[in-house]
């Protein structure tokens, strides 16, 4: 099968393969593409894959011969002369150095399958996404009510709040990318309906917006309209709900709440404070930049010449855009959507 980003057009073709296929995986592939605005080529179409992903049954060791080079809460990243593995708690990925082809090893029972194929296919397409010219950004990307062409970043690891605010921004008539994982787009990709002619364009590569349960309940939402059977909601299930549509249109001032890409002008790098009030400091870009660049594929994993597109492709992004620390006090605790106020001010477009 072949898979290829719901939103872009003539964008990366990845085609997967499946070791001992059966309906049960065949239903989680399709599940996880799905939510990852991913969508299937059709059978007819006889596009040339820039990438390969193979699906063993058996989970593999790492060999006794690789490197440790990263550790992190969600696993551990080494090296041989060939590979790059990554090592999770329900799967190892092993990414070919000289290549863009990987393999997962996977060994699940049929309650396990659902949530671990959901994130290894995640895990793996941001990683050989560089490969094909499109860079990944752990970000959330909204267009305030009003501004089409003033796009807003928003840059931070896991916890950050990308998610609530984007939610708090939706509530105040915006329009939403992704609130979580963003593709840079390649240059000659540029030109859209949605971005202005000649500027960085970022595109969604997530689907569903996941909202953790304290902001959840802070702004009312209805949990009748909560996701339950999300691929990417099941690990999380006690931290996060799934938003769906519904339960966005019903909280949101416009009928519009997605958008496929966009060209920001402004990136956002919240920190959660305790202060009573909300603030945006300017930045300059050589402060933002590694920021940006911890948010993306590791440098270090990556070829000399694909590091040099993705430094490029950031700069660029920066050139563009003003850069701010939002010191994130307890006024945007309270309410998320104080967000669109706070960047009309002065201060944000100093």
């Amino acid at each position: 099968m072949k898979v290829t980003p719901a939103a872009i057009e003539a964008g990366p073709v990845l085609k997967i393969r499946v070791e001992e296929p059966s309906q049960s995986k065949a239903h989680t592939l399709m599940s996880a593409v799905d939510a990852l605005a991913w969508k299937y080529c059709k059978p007819n179409q006889d596009q040339v894959p820039d990438g390969l992903i193979d699906v063993s049954s058996q989970l593999v060791g790492i060999p006794r011969s690789a490197t440790q080079v990263e550790r992190d809460q969600q696993g551990t990243v080494w090296k041989t002369s060939q590979h790059w593995w990554v090592e999770r708690a329900a799967y190892c990925v092993a990414l070919e150095r000289d290549s863009v082809r990987a393999t997962l090893y996977m060994d699940h029972t049929d309650q396990e399958i659902q949530a671990s194929l959901a994130y290894a296919i995640r895990d793996i397409i941001t990683l050989l996404l560089p490969h094909t010219g499109w860079i990944p950004l752990h970000a959330a990307c909204v267009v305030p009510a009003g501004a089409p062409d003033e796009g807003v970043l928003l840059v931070g690891a896991s916890g950050a709040g990308k998610s609530t605010l984007t939610l708090g921004m939706l509530m105040q008539g915006a329009r939403c990318v992704s609130d979580d994982l963003l593709l840079i787009a390649q240059e000659q990709a540029r030109k859209s309906k949605n971005t202005r002619s000649g500027g960085v364009a970022v595109y969604s590569m997530m689907r569903d917006m996941r909202v953790c349960n304290d902001a959840w309940e802070r702004l009312g939402l209805c949990k009748d309209h909560a996701g339950s059977s999300g691929v990417f909601a099941i690990h999380a299930a006690v931290e996060k709900h799934t938003l769906t549509a519904a339960a966005m249109s019903k909280r949101s001032s416009t009928a519009e709440l997605r958008t496929a890409s966009s060209s920001p002008t402004r990136i956002l790098l919240p920190t959660i404070t305790s202060h009573p009030r909300s603030r945006l400091v300017p930045v300059s870009r050589a402060e933002a930049l590694p920021d940006l660049l911890s948010q993306m594929v590791p440098a270090t994993m990556l070829p000399a010449d694909v590091q040099h597109d993705q430094l490029e492709r950031t700069a660029a992004l920066l050139r563009q855009c003003t850069a701010y620390r939002l010191h994130a006090g307890r006024d945007l605790y309270h309410n998320p959507g104080h967000l669109a106020a706070l960047l009309q001010t002065t201060t944000a477009f100093a």
